[in-house]
């Protein structure tokens, strides 16, 4: 069972992570871009995850979930590991998670990404572009 973990402090940003044992693939950080007048309502969201989106990311093997942020660039960059078999069904899951979309429609309008076409968390271009490597 993964175990969680918050640690907020000014001078390193905004820090999350979840904790697992038996990661067996690394996931290529995301980065996106923080809207600077949601800075507050972003940091005080990300305090406190609510429980079913991590549920839906401990369900579909997601583990070691950070986002650190960068404030003179005003950037997001998460990073998780994979420990599943089959990541696009897990990403699909994911998605289809009626929390994890309600998160989303809170979330989503606080940030840019800079995938072009993207439009959204769920949209059909992600907001995020990965590469899975063996670890």
């Amino acid at each position: 069972r993964a175990s969680y973990e918050t640690r907020l402090s000014d001078h390193q940003g905004l820090h999350r992570s979840y904790s697992h044992v038996s990661v067996s693939r690394a996931v290529s950080p995301d980065v996106r871009q923080l809207k600077p007048e949601a800075e507050a309502e972003y940091k005080q969201i990300h305090a406190a995850v609510w429980p079913g989106v991590l549920a839906a990311l401990e369900r579909h093997h997601i583990v070691d979930y950070s986002i650190h942020f960068y404030p003179p660039l005003q950037l997001l960059i998460a990073n998780f590991k994979y420990t599943g078999s089959d990541y696009d069904a897990d990403m699909r899951a994911i998605g289809e998670d009626p929390e994890t979309q309600r998160w989303w429609k809170v979330t989503d309008g606080m940030q840019e990404s800079f995938v072009e076409g993207a439009t959204g968390s769920g949209g059909p271009i992600p907001w995020w572009q990965v590469s899975l490597t063996l670890s």
